[in-house]
């Protein structure tokens, strides 16, 4: 299967992982309806976000992609010719951009040092200088 993807000149856009499921993908009205407040994680002291999602309580912290990256949100565009096609090719469009995203946890906010989200990015970073 070929996997076209078509770019979007997108505004930046603010990301959240957040440690539930939620029957929803796309847009949504995150500055009215997810308040977050600057903090301090109650397990270490250091700075960082608290909201609430559905009465529980949450810590966040950014994680900023390293400076050559840009993060792209795809999905896939339904074409109405679909039945038609023999499914050899599919289409995502870009609909959101991100240069940094909030990584939200119970109990106390992620621990950069070995938290996967934090991790995988410093390696990203440190593959641009690698040369093979």
């Amino acid at each position: 299967m070929d996997i076209i993807l078509e770019s979007a000149n997108t505004p930046s856009q603010e990301l959240h992982l957040i440690p539930c499921q939620i029957d929803h993908n796309g847009p949504a009205k995150v500055s009215s309806y997810f308040v977050q407040t600057p903090s301090a994680d109650p397990a270490t002291g250091k700075p960082c976000s608290t909201a609430t999602f559905r009465g529980r309580q949450l810590y966040g912290t950014k994680n900023h992609l390293p400076a050559m990256y840009t993060g792209n949100v795809y999905s896939q565009r339904l074409d109405h010719d679909m039945e038609e096609s023999d499914e050899t090719e599919a289409t995502h469009e870009c609909f959101e951009t991100f240069k940094e995203f909030t990584v939200w946890k119970h109990d106390s906010a992620p621990d950069e040092s070995t938290d996967a989200f934090f991790t995988g990015m410093a390696w990203a970073g440190i593959a641009g200088y690698v040369s093979w």
